[in-house]
C-alpha cells in the first residue's frame, strides 16, 4: 500500500473517517435498542480500537501537514498538542 500521494491519502483518510462515524452511530443505536428491550448489549471492542487508531493517524496527518505546508510559520507547540 505504498507510494500513495499525500492528497489521495488525506482523501482516503477522510472517507474512512466518514464511514467509521456512520458505523459508530449505528453501533450506539443498536446498543440503545438492546438496552431498551432488556437484551444483552453486544460489545464491539474493535470499534474502540479502530477509533483510537484513526485518531492517532489523523494526528500524524496533522503533523505532516504542518511540516510540509507550513514550515516557515509552525503553530506554537501548545496548539499542536491540544
Amino acid at each position: 500500500m505504498g507510494n500513495v500521494p499525500p492528497a489521495e491519502a488525506i482523501d482516503r483518510l477522510g472517507r474512512f473517517r466518514e464511514g467509521f462515524n456512520i458505523r459508530q452511530r449505528k453501533q450506539e443505536l443498536y446498543s440503545s435498542g438492546e438496552m431498551l428491550f432488556k437484551l444483552p448489549v453486544t460489545e464491539y471492542p474493535e470499534i474502540g480500537v479502530t477509533g483510537k487508531e484513526l485518531s492517532l493517524t489523523e494526528n500524524v496527518r496533522f503533523f505532516f501537514f504542518i511540516l510540509i505546508f507550513c514550515p516557515l510559520h509552525p503553530p506554537p507547540i501548545s496548539f499542536v498538542l491540544c
